[in-house]
């Protein structure tokens, strides 16, 4: 269900992101994942998820608070927003979110590749990663 946030957070909608490394959320404490409708049937959406030690292998991926409207995407991927990585407590990385349907996938500037277990740097206990997007829906 979801539910609407009061003052603090701007009007925005709950949602059950479920973010994963591979197929397991081992060690990922979803801070907040929220979202709110824009003119158009756009929406924008933003998501931070803490780890708390060694995720699972694998890339890492969450559910969209809606499909990604199909027909704007290049091989069924779409630019939907940006990324914010934060290794160690100090060092930053930057990158693109990606959605493919109703999933949503994160890459990094650095490689040029879909953020893993280790890329752009082996995720560990005070890594962060945060999220915005905006997106028209299906």
């Amino acid at each position: 269900d979801r539910v609407v946030l009061g003052a603090v957070g701007g009007g925005l909608i709950d949602w059950a992101a479920a973010p994963l490394f591979g197929a397991a959320a081992t060690n990922l404490t979803l801070d907040y994942a929220r979202w709110r409708p824009l003119p158009g049937g756009r929406l924008y959406a933003e998501m931070r998820v803490l780890v708390g030690g060694a995720p699972a292998s694998g890339n890492f991926s969450f559910t969209l608070p809606a499909a990604v409207l199909s027909g704007l995407a290049a091989g069924g991927r779409a630019d939907i927003g940006a990324a914010t990585m934060l290794d160690g407590g100090s060092n930053w990385y930057g990158g693109r979110v990606i959605g493919a349907s109703g999933t949503g996938y994160v890459t990094n500037f650095g490689a040029h590749d879909l953020v893993r277990t280790a890329s752009p740097f082996t995720w560990a206990t005070t890594d962060e990663l945060f999220l915005t997007m905006e997106y028209r829906f299906a």
